[in-house]
C-alpha cells in the first residue's frame, strides 16, 4: 500500500503528462530542442544580423575576395549586403579548401563577391548580410 503511495505522488493530475520533470540540457540538445538560454540567444542573433568581420581583402583580376569570421548569425551562399557606397551579394563561399553552403557564427571563410559597382571595403570593416 505504501508502494503505491509512493507511484501516486510522483504520478500527473492528468493522464499522459509527467509531473515537473528536469531533463538535463545535454539530453535536450541531442533532441534537437532547445533551452530557455539557447532559445533567447538564437533571438537576440536574429536580432543582431548576419555579421561578417573583414580581416583581409584580395583582388585578383576581375574578382573581389574578403576572408573573415563571421561574429554572428550565419552567411550564405547568395546573401546580399548593402555597404555605403554599393550592393553585392556572397556568390561563392570558401572554408578552408572546400566549397560550403553556408558558414555559421565563428567559423572564417572567404568569400567571393559578386557586384554591378566595385564596393569600397577596407580591413576591419563589419558587413551584414541579408
Amino acid at each position: 500500500m505504501f508502494i503505491m503511495g509512493l507511484f501516486d505522488s510522483f504520478a500527473s493530475k492528468e493522464p499522459g503528462k509527467p509531473k515537473d520533470i528536469c531533463i538535463p540540457e545535454h539530453v535536450l540538445r541531442k533532441q534537437g530542442i532547445l533551452t530557455a538560454d539557447e532559445k533567447a540567444e538564437e533571438a537576440e542573433q536574429a536580432k543582431a544580423g548576419n555579421l561578417f568581420e573583414i580581416e583581409g581583402i584580395y583582388e585578383p583580376r576581375d574578382t573581389f575576395l574578403i576572408t573573415g569570421r563571421v561574429i554572428s548569425g550565419c552567411i550564405k551562399k547568395g546573401a546580399k549586403c548593402k555597404s555605403t557606397n554599393a550592393e553585392f551579394s556572397a556568390a561563392e563561399l570558401t572554408i578552408g579548401k572546400s566549397p560550403a553552403e553556408s558558414v555559421k557564427e565563428g567559423g572564417t571563410a572567404v568569400i567571393k563577391l559578386k557586384y554591378k559597382k566595385h564596393p569600397f571595403l577596407r580591413v576591419g570593416d563589419t558587413l551584414e548580410f541579408k
